[in-house]
């Protein structure tokens, strides 16, 4: 009985890893829109394009990057805040199976008078 539960098991874990590999990521930057210095600390939603649900949080990285991994395929809009930044929104991002999305995003200063 144990070895053929075991066997069992065994069969599915290629299908698990088939199932898991058919999933997409989206990765970028986020950067000052003015100068392009990039921006650590910038918080990000990822939001199901057709139903308008939150899916996951991220924040950039030190260098001013982020990932969102394990996205499945399909329509999603991301929101990215940042002190002293407005927020930004891309819209109508379509993540496909097994693919990298590569989604840059500037952010506008809120005080202008800067530069």
């Amino acid at each position: 009985m144990r070895r053929s539960f075991a066997a069992l098991l065994g069969l599915g874990l290629p299908l698990l890893s088939a199932l898991a590999m058919a999933e997409g990521r989206i990765q970028g930057q986020v950067s000052n829109a003015l100068d392009k210095s990039l921006l650590p600390g910038a918080s990000l939603s990822l939001y199901q394009g057709e139903t308008g649900k939150l899916v996951a949080l991220a924040l950039s990285e030190p260098d001013g990057s982020y990932r969102f991994e394990g996205v499945a395929a399909g329509p999603y809009d991301i929101r990215a805040t940042a002190s002293q930044f407005k927020p930004f929104m891309r819209e109508k991002l379509q993540v496909r199976d097994e693919r990298t999305l590569r989604v840059n995003l500037d952010l506008l200063p809120e005080d202008l008078s800067k530069y």
